[in-house]
Formats: structure tokens, sequence, C-alpha cells
């Protein structure tokens, strides 16, 4: 082909070499965007900043959620010392993509034929912490650091529809609590602006607890910012403010607004007067004011009201913090069939919201989580008892069962999963994968403790233990956007909980005093306990390790001396399902249990060398075992003494060998002589 010469054409304008890297950075664009899933509409005519849009394209159907797209271009690389690309650009702009709830920057790597992307208000939160005022400055540097990845474009397509999603539901919420009267306000990313302060006052009274329960409190605590001063110290409004700090877990700012609502308790309703003890409970009980016997008393005290309108809220946490306070088997399985039904009835009601329904299933899929965990322990530990005291054992069986239980719940957390990504708010869906992640967490260690228990190798799996990790990550990222400490930290907890489980225990130990620190500040009691438990090696871990330990003879002496009634109570019931025994021997065994105290307290404080037997012939025969109390001998287990005659009562027994055998005795050596 003929070379062109274009002096034979004349003088002719230069091509503008910006306006050749914008046609490639569009070209680019639009075939890193697949048409099956995104239409990417040109707006640069009247462009006041944004250079076009990403609309999501679901089979086949335009939807109207889309993102603000500002496309940047370069000739150049330049990276920074992280890899990334810095960019200047207006802070106006900035601020008017801010304006549009999904904004993104778009820069076109020339040289490497390269795009990369940076959302606009991860741009706007760290130059929040950066640079503040950045505002009245007049450029700001946007980062590109995330290349747009066919991974990177499922991540955008999944962020612009939840986003779209989002606040379509707010929409629809705001616009049921008004009534029906018009609301005059502009919408973006981060604030709901109300520029009229009664329209923000009859929205907040009429709906404010109902739009915070909902998730959405960021924007319930915009409006309260531009109510009248006088206004907002109403009783009623300090009650929302109370309630929406409680959902961020910022329960210190939430005492001080029901202090106060309190002076003025009698302008509230006799429903808001309930509520605000609902409020002043939880906050007692997060702060460690009182423990969780305590807080599931009040709530049942609450529930016996006969002027309480939270009804099925109220029996709702009831149960469930119940459920955490009570470690009587018998107790928890009716606890749970009770919350069963009730979540049952709470999901056919024609009255209560979608978020509640989601809610209620969430405490439910909790709970049943929990005692799924809690019942394998119990199995595991069951059947290691019956095959040392002799019995027949099912291993394989036991194992199928809890598989079999595993994915029922699995498959009901999953569709739980489902449901709220439609219906729930972020921090919401944020709580469930911290819930289902907690639940796989006590799985895999109970799948630890049995591999030790029978010396079997453990074979952690790491790619799900990996997961977790990441959606621990995940969700503490999302509740760090709703402004939620409490849920972030907690996220941040579990993924240290994994990484102790993968043997990580820096990374663990680094976690945890990231989250002690600011939790203390909080004064988050439960999430100081265990993150002090991580710091100092008392972890869950760490325990499952000391369990499997082969402990001295002295350290059982001293666990048994330091049993409570309750818990020689529990052992001995324990030891009767074991054993597959009549439940009205259970007294039998139960004082059993009790003579092995009473001989723990003998060897610490008298001689270590003391102990007690029994004729075992009991044992030989169903009928007869555990029957009545077994006769008892008392023994030196150091110069071989034995009671000549055997009787039932130990603590007799023990009294009259101590003044026949071991008065004067110079050999006497008791286990605390030697602690």
């Amino acid at each position: 082909m003929k070379k062109i010469d274009v002096s034979e054409l004349g003088r002719l304008p230069k091509t503008d070499r910006n306006a050749e890297l914008q046609q490639l950075s569009i070209t680019a664009l639009r075939a890193a965007f697949p048409v099956d899933k995104f239409r990417f509409r040109d707006e640069r005519v009247d462009d006041a900043g944004v250079d076009g849009s990403l609309e999501l394209i679901i089979s086949h159907s335009s939807t109207n959620l889309r993102a603000q797209v500002q496309l940047k271009s370069t000739g150049t690389f330049d990276p920074n010392s992280d890899g990334s690309v810095s960019v200047r650009v207006d802070a106006s702009n900035l601020n008017y993509l801010l304006n549009h709830h999904s904004s993104i920057y778009v820069l076109y790597i020339e040289p490497r034929n390269e795009l990369r992307f940076a959302w606009a208000r991860e741009e706007r939160k760290r130059l929040d912490e950066s640079t503040p005022g950045w505002l009245e400055q007049g450029t700001v540097t946007i980062r590109f650091s995330m290349p747009i990845t066919p991974e990177a474009v499922e991540e955008i397509y999944e962020c612009i529809y939840q986003e779209g999603l989002l606040q379509r539901k707010f929409n629809e919420v705001r616009d049921r609590a008004s009534g029906g009267e018009r609301l005059v306000f502009s919408l973006n990313r981060e604030t709901l602006d109300i520029t009229d302060p009664q329209e923000a006052k009859r929205l907040l009274i009429k709906s404010g607890t109902a739009l915070v329960s909902g998730g959405y409190v960021q924007q319930v605590k915009d409006l309260i910012r531009v109510l009248d001063p006088k206004d907002a110290q109403e009783p009623r409004m300090l009650l929302i403010q109370a309630h929406a700090e409680t959902h961020l877990g910022r329960y210190k700012q939430a005492v001080a607004l029901l202090a106060e609502a309190s002076l003025h308790a009698s302008e509230l309703s006799d429903e808001d007067r309930n509520f605000l003890q609902v409020l002043q409970d939880s906050c007692d009980f997060q702060t460690g004011q009182i423990n969780l016997s305590e807080y599931s008393q009040r709530l049942e005290r609450l529930q016996g009201r006969e002027d309480n309108p939270f009804t099925l809220s109220t029996r709702l946490h009831r149960l469930r913090y119940a459920l955490h306070a009570d470690r009587k088997s018998v107790n928890r399985a009716a606890l749970l069939e009770e919350l069963r039904l009730l979540v049952e009835e709470i999901s056919v009601a024609t009255d209560k919201s979608e978020e509640f329904k989601i809610h209620a299933r969430s405490c439910w899929i909790e709970s049943a989580g929990h005692q799924l965990v809690r019942d394998g322990l119990v199995e595991i530990a069951e059947t290691r008892i019956k095959l040392e005291v002799g019995g027949g054992a099912d291993i394989a069986a036991m194992l199928q069962s809890q598989d079999v239980r595993l994915k029922e719940w699995e498959e009901a957390a999953s569709k739980l999963l489902q449901d709220a990504g439609t219906l729930a708010t972020h921090s919401l869906i944020a709580g469930l994968m911290v819930t289902v992640g907690h639940i796989f967490y006590g799985v895999l260690t109970n799948q630890k403790v049995f591999s030790l228990q029978y010396g079997l190798q453990f074979s952690l799996p790491e790619k799900s233990v990996q997961n977790n990790i990441g959606y621990a990550h995940q969700a503490a990222e999302i509740f760090s956007g709703a402004g939620n400490l409490e849920g972030e930290l907690r996220a941040k907890m579990l993924a240290a909980d994994f990484y102790d489980l993968s043997g990580q225990q820096q990374n663990a130990a680094e976690i945890a005093e990231e989250v002690l620190r600011k939790a203390r500040v909080m004064g988050y009691a439960d999430l100081i306990q265990r993150a002090e438990k991580q710091i100092s090696g008392q972890s869950l871990q760490s325990l499952v390790a000391e369990s499997i330990r082969t402990r001295s003879e002295q350290e059982k002496v001293i666990d048994s001396v330091q049993e409570s009634d309750e818990s020689v109570r529990q052992n001995a019931a324990q030891m009767l399902r074991i054993l597959e025994l009549p439940a009205d021997r259970l007294p039998v065994m139960e004082r059993e249990y009790f003579s092995f105290r009473d001989v723990a307290k003998e060897k610490m404080d008298w001689c270590r060398h003391i102990d007690l037997i029994q004729d075992l012939r009991h044992t030989l025969r169903p009928e007869t075992h555990y029957e009545t109390d077994p006769t008892r001998f008392c023994v030196c287990r150091l110069h071989g003494y034995r009671s000549k005659f055997g009787v039932s009562d130990g603590a007799i027994l023990i009294s009259a060998f101590k003044k026949t055998y071991c008065e004067g005795c110079n050999e006497k050596n008791p286990f605390n002589e030697a602690a």
C-alpha cells in the first residue's frame, strides 16, 4: 500500500492528544464490560462532571440500576511505590460524583492498554482520613490500584446491584413512613438531606425506630441533624437517637441519651417507656453491667407485663439469650423448640416487615447452629467416655449423623442468606456472615477435638478456613462502612479465631490487640474478654490443646475439688445417659459423683494417698448397675491399708479409716502442702 503523504492535502488542524486518549479509554471500557450485563451510556454532552453511566442488564432487561462514570486517561505509566497510579481531579468533581449512590472513576493507561478503577465513596473516605477539609482545596488526588479484570467486573456488577436495591428499599420505607405526604429532599450516597426540619421531625416521629431497626441508621442520624435544636432534645427524639447508637454498638453514647430521656419519661407514651427500658437493659448487658442470666431474666419480666407492646420481639430476644445462658440439655431443647415455633409464627405474620422476619430467622439460625456445635461436642465426649468404661459405641454412625445435621443447617443458612440479599440491609447480611462463620469455626473445632482424642491426624481444610477469614474481613468492611464499630470488631475477632485455629497465632494476637484497644474505649465487655483471652494464650484452641493433655494426679484432684454441686450433678446425669441406665437411678449416680469430690478434698487437705474403691459386682448386670449405692471401701495407696468392713456412705467410711490408720502417720502428704 502506498504511503499517504499528508502534505498533499494541504495544511490541516492537529488532533488533540487528550481527545485520542479519551476515545481509546471509551473503547477499552466498552470492551471490558460485557454487553449482556452492562450498557454504557455516553453522557459527555453538557458534561457537568461525568462522562457516562454503566447501567445493569438483567435477563436482557434494562434496569436503571447504574453507576456514574468519570473517565480519565494517561499516556504515561508512572506508578507510586505501592504500584498505584495517582491522578489529580477537581475537588468539586469528586463532590459532584458523591451525589449519586454508585459513582466510579475509571483510568485508562495507554502504554499498558490497561483499565483501573476507584469507587468515589472509597476515595472520599481515604481523603477524609488523610486530608480533612479536602473539599476546600482546588484539586485532590485519586489513587488507582485496582485493575479491571473479569473478577473486578463481577464485583462492580454486584455492588451496583446491591446499592441500587438498598436505595430503592429505603425510598419505599420512607414513602410508607410519610403517609403519602411529599417529602422534599435530595439523596446521595452518604446523606439524606431534608431542607424542612418539620418534615424531618414528622418522618422521625412516625417511623424513626422502624427505620433504625430496618438498618437505615445513618439516614436517621442525618435526619436528626437537621432538626431544630429544641426538637432534637424532645424525649421521643432522644429515644430514637439512643436506638440508633445502640444499633451501631455505641452503648456509652446511648446510655447518656437514655438517661436524658428518662428525666422526661412522663412525656413518653407507655410504649416508648417500655422501649426505653429495653434499650437500657441491652446497654447494661453489652457493657458488662449485668450478666447474661440477669439480662435474660429482665427480658422475661418485660415479656410478662401486660402493657408490653413488643411481645414478639421481646419473646424472640428472651429465648435467644436464655439459650446462651442455660447449660442444661433438657432446658435448652425446650427453649430451642419454643424459639423455632415463634420464628415460624413471625415468618407467616402479615403485619410484620420482611426485615423483622429475616432478623427472626437469623436468630433461629444462630441458636440452632450453636446447638449443633454443642451437641456435636457432647456426642464426641460421651462416645469417648463410653469406650473408656467398656461400653459399645458406633463412631461411624455418630459422625454420619453429625454430617447430616450440618448439611440441613447449611441449607437453611444458605436460603436465609439468599433471601436476605434481596430484602435486608448490608449490616444485617454482614451479621449473618459472622454468625455462619462462628458455626463453621465451632464445627471445625469439634473435628479437631475428635481427631486429637482418638489419636488421628487432623487435616484442616485450608480453603474453607481462608474463605471464612475472607468473609470475616468482608463483613468487617461492611460494618465499618455502616459506622457499626461493634459489628466490625466482632467480625475481626472471628477472623482472629480462624487464624488461631490454623496455627497463625501471631496474626490472631495482632487482630486481638487492635480489637482490645477499641473495645476498651467503647466498653464492649464480651469483646474485651475474648480479645484478652486470645492475647494471653487462653483462646478456645488453647483450651482444646489443654483438654487433651495428660493431666497429673494433682491437677485431677484440684479440678474435682473445685467442681460446683451443679457441675457434679451434670456429670452424674451425663454418665447415667452414657451407660443407658434408667432415670430413677440418677440419685444413686449423683451420690457416686459426690463421693469422688469428697475423697478429692481428703487428698487435697489430708493425704494424697487416701482413696475410695467400691465393689464392682453391681456393674456386671444391667438390672443391678447403680440400682442401689454400691459398697465402698477406703484404702491407703502408699501402705496398702484397707477398711475391714465396707459401707455405702463414703463420708462415714473415710472418717473411720482416718482414725484407725492415719492418725500419727508421719508420711501424710496432702496435695495442698506441695502446692
